[in-house]
């Protein structure tokens, strides 16, 4: 299940609304509509914080995480001019590619990939991009380290964003038994090495040795 969060793509887009308490319970609505009770959550950049956030407050929902390239529980605060300038790309494609893939790529990305993205960027409403690069400077360092979810956390090498030190003394120093794989690819690993990741996801999925339990959804 892939949702939109809130103010991004064919989701709703409130003007307000755009905190990590309300972002956890639009995933777990999503999880209660699917009726999945205890789930693995899969985040990748900003997402990666947020379901650390959502694992740290609702633990007893969380089966495992998988976190990619992700954002560490601790501030961490895009600079007003560079948050600008990404949402300023919004409506130009070429800007967008080179401000916010281009940078952060090693490994060519393939064109329907990269399309793909652009198209989705576009659906965001501006709010939702401008809050959830603010959210990204809240920390919650204390919860993290409750975590006790199995936890895999994906790399690349040459990334200049999340490099592999940097998450190993953020993330894996926090969430006790986090195991951390790197990949020879940039910040954009779910693009640059598609395959890969995902039979990385799943083979930490069979992994688990359990599987998640499901219950109706609420009326």
């Amino acid at each position: 299940i892939a949702p939109s969060h809130r103010g991004h793509g064919v989701s709703d887009k409130p003007a307000t609304g755009y905190t990590l308490d309300q972002l956890a319970k639009d995933v777990l609505a999503v999880a209660d509509a699917a009726g999945a009770q205890r789930f693995v959550l899969v985040g990748f950049s900003m997402s990666g914080k947020f379901a650390q956030y959502i694992a740290a407050v609702h633990p007893k929902r969380v089966l495992g995480l998988v976190l990619i390239g992700p954002v560490p529980a601790t501030e961490f605060s895009v600079p007003a001019e560079v948050g600008k300038a990404w949402c300023d790309a919004q409506h130009d494609r070429n800007a967008a590619f080179n401000q916010i893939l281009a940078p952060f790529i090693k490994i060519p990305i393939k064109a329907e990939l990269t399309e793909t993205f652009l198209d989705d960027f576009q659906k965001a409403a501006r709010v939702g991009l401008e809050k959830t690069l603010e959210m990204c400077a809240v920390s919650f360092a204390e919860q993290v380290r409750q975590i006790r979810a199995p936890t895999l956390v994906l790399a690349g090498t040459y990334d200049p964003l999340m490099p592999p030190e940097l998450l190993r003394s953020t993330v894996l120093s926090q969430i006790s038994g986090a195991r951390l794989i790197a990949l020879p690819c940039g910040h954009e690993i779910p693009q640059e090495m598609p395959e890969q990741a995902a039979a990385l996801v799943e083979a930490f999925l069979s992994g688990l040795g359990q599987s998640a339990t499901t219950y109706p959804p609420p009326a």
